[in-house]
């Protein structure tokens, strides 16, 4: 083989094992480029998928073209946004009002590079607007000019419903907070700030550079005296004395007054029990503070102006009723003497007048311890049916004069002994049968009394008055009950009186427990009616009767053993109630001293021996209180003389302090011979039976 067909063999065969491993090159080149291409096809799958699940959208705005391409990656199901779309019709799917913004911010991103970020609504393909943000950045080329506007877009819409929710929301609680006078409040312990609802500290005039920061501030605005309150009242709290940091107290408002603030807060601990934060709400009760402040001063005032009517009234009786002693205790000593006829007329008139002038004053009393509150009921036993007769006999003398004929009924159903206040129970009756009488011309009156309902203790007493008067118009029915009020104008001059009588028969029954009525026709009759609520006193047995026997010990009274010893001081100032007293008590057979007040009367009873002492209770030097306290004083333990006091107060409470300044018992002015005889014949009299304390008629004063 020559030379050159060796080299040209040699050259083939080396050119075919370069063929070869081109070959090979070229093959494994290819398959790395494959490998290269899945993966990236994979990444970029990848990269898809994440935007699909956040919801974004690759976009990019070519300038030149003026198109826009949509969902670069195709991750949107919405085909037409995959396509490349002129820029205006890209903006037809915005919400016309979020044009304007979107085009603003793209063009602060061109001329002055601020961040795009704008966020707008955008009509999906079911037609609905969503809210959408949308971020980019613009790119340029080599002479600083825009190319590119790429970024990418993604859904907010959920997102910024529950913002417009929350807004609303935050918004109606501002509202709420700004009309009100309540703000919340937060202490944080780990950080020692404060923050302060602002509303509260507009109300106070300061500004929002004037908020409080720091405890010190609200304890600089507070009232110098409530500080240490306010403060332990938290300590208290955080201490777990009391279960919420409940406070009142004053801030200084920037015009300088004084607003009152309640605090009602409660702590907040971590999971090691500490302290974290105190939480609360603060209200501005100023005004609800003046009211009561107001409210208080009214009170008191009320209370001043009733405590000067009482004592007006305590006064009122007293002058009205000293001389009406005279005027009464004078006509029954007069009439004691040889009178002609016509004299005798003239002094029943006198007395007569006097009686009834006595009844007004009594009525205005009554109805004016009422008003006030300061009437009490009795609770004690007494016998119903004889308090019902009782009753009847008071204004029987009247009824028979006028040829008026009573006729009384008792259910036998009634019981005898109840416990209540008889005297108030005989004093309705008694209204409501002197009205009878005084408009009743002929025929009759009838009082029937019977039990509407009993149990447990208690019975419900009705009585009804009937008369044959002249009856009363259904229209002057309803007011019949109201003060001052009587059938018609011409009724006071004709009948006389208050028109308080039925006013206070309602009241008193209406004390009672019970209620009051009236039926009536003209010229036909009226039928009154009252229930009063009694207690039934449960029968005791032998033994328990015995018991309550021997653990009653009578107080006893000194009595004198003959007329020589019957010797009375009557303590008096009054000239006139002195001849009244001292001609009653001598026509009675007792022997009389006077004193003309009551240092004087002291000195009397330490001079000689009486066998009691009557004791007017207003008199110059010592009045009847002090004077009594004084001979008791004096007494230390000796032979106790009997004291009986002669009050012209007929308010509540008078009696109870003649007891307590040492008096036995009591007498109201203007006095009356026969409860007068009544009372002595008790203290003095050669009865060997004593008075028990209860014997003691503690509403004497008030008849």
């Amino acid at each position: 083989m020559s030379p050159p067909v060796a080299i040209r063999i040699a050259l083939l065969a080396l050119f075919g094992v370069a063929c070869v491993a081109w070959a090979v090159i070229e093959r494994r080149k290819r398959q790395e480029l494959a490998r290269q291409l899945d993966s990236h096809h994979h990444r970029a799958q990848t990269v898809r998928d994440l935007l699909r699940a956040a919801d974004i959208r690759l976009w990019e705005t070519e300038f030149a073209q003026g198109r826009t391409h949509v969902d670069l990656l195709g991750t949107s199901d919405q085909k037409e946004d995959a396509e490349a779309a002129p820029e205006y019709s890209w903006y037809s799917l915005i919400h016309p009002d979020d044009r304007q913004a979107l085009t603003e911010a793209r063009n602060r991103q061109l001329a002055e590079g601020v961040p795009f970020y704008v966020e707008y609504r955008r009509r999906n393909e079911a037609g609905k607007w969503r809210w959408n943000a949308a971020r980019g950045l613009v790119r340029h080329d080599a002479e600083k000019n825009p190319t590119h506007f790429s970024g990418m877009s993604y859904d907010i819409h959920d997102r910024k419903i529950m913002e417009q929710i929350l807004h609303e929301r935050e918004a109606r609680m501002e509202r709420a907070l700004q009309n009100s006078r309540d703000g919340a409040y937060e202490l944080n312990f780990r950080t020692g700030e404060l923050w302060w609802a602002p509303n509260i500290m507009q109300k106070l005039g300061y500004g929002p550079d004037e908020q409080i920061r720091k405890p010190p501030e609200l304890y600089a605005l507070m009232h110098s005296e409530d500080r240490e309150r306010v403060y332990q009242s938290g300590v208290d709290h955080i201490e777990g004395k009391t279960p919420f940091c409940d406070t009142e107290f004053r801030l200084r408002s920037k015009a300088g007054e004084w607003h009152w603030i309640r605090g009602r807060a409660k702590i907040e601990r971590d999971a090691e029990d500490r302290p974290l934060r105190l939480t609360g709400m603060a209200s501005d009760f100023t005004e609800v503070k003046k009211y009561q402040e107001a409210l208080i001063q009214a009170t008191e005032a009320a209370a001043a102006a009733n405590r000067a009517k009482s004592e007006f009234l305590a006064n009122m009786s007293h002058e009205i009723r000293t001389p009406m002693n005279g005027v009464l205790g004078m006509s029954e000593l007069l009439l004691d003497t040889e009178l002609t006829d016509m004299q005798r007329d003239y002094v029943y008139t006198v007395r007569d007048s006097s009686i009834a002038l006595l009844a007004v004053i009594n009525d205005i009393l009554d109805f004016s311890k009422i008003e006030a509150g300061k009437l009490e009921l009795e609770r004690v036993g007494f016998d119903l049916r004889d308090t019902i007769e009782q009753a009847t006999k008071v204004v029987r003398v009247q009824a028979l004069a006028k040829g008026l004929e009573i006729i009384t009924q008792i259910d036998d159903a009634l019981p005898s002994h109840v416990l209540g206040d008889s005297n108030r129970l005989r004093q309705i009756l008694v209204n409501l049968l002197s009205n009878a009488v005084k408009f009743t011309a002929r025929g009759s009156i009838k009082i029937k009394a019977s039990v509407e309902s009993s149990g447990a203790g208690q019975l419900v007493l009705r009585c009804v008055v009937s008369d044959t008067g002249v009856g009363i118009s259904r229209d002057r029915l309803e007011t019949l009950f109201a003060p001052f009020t009587q059938g018609d104008a011409s009724t006071t001059r004709k009948y006389g009186g208050t028109g308080l009588g039925l006013s206070i028969v309602k009241r008193l029954a209406t004390l009672m427990g019970g209620e009051v009525g009236a039926e009536s026709a003209e010229n036909v009759g009226s039928q009154f009616w009252f229930t009063a609520r009694l207690d039934v006193p449960e029968a005791p047995s032998p033994e328990r009767l015995l018991e309550e026997t021997k653990s009653v010990e009578p107080v006893r009274r000194p009595l004198a053993s003959s007329v020589q010893n019957q010797k009375i001081l009557v303590a008096e100032d009054n000239t006139v109630n002195q001849k009244v007293a001292s001609h009653l008590l001598r026509k009675l057979g007792y022997e009389v001293t006077l004193a003309c007040n009551g240092k004087e009367a002291v000195e009397l009873w330490e001079q000689q021996k009486f066998a009691l002492i009557l004791m007017d209770c207003q008199m110059p030097e010592l009045d009847g209180y002090e004077a009594a306290r004084e001979i008791r004083r004096r007494e230390d333990g000796s032979a106790r003389t009997p004291i009986l006091a002669l009050t012209a107060h007929a308010m509540s409470g008078a009696a109870d302090e003649c007891l307590a300044a040492g008096m036995d018992d009591y007498l109201s002015k203007p006095i009356d011979r026969t409860q007068l005889a009544a009372k002595l014949e008790a203290w003095l009299g050669n009865m060997s039976a004593c008075l028990p304390p209860e014997a003691i008629d503690r509403n004497a004063v008030n008849e």
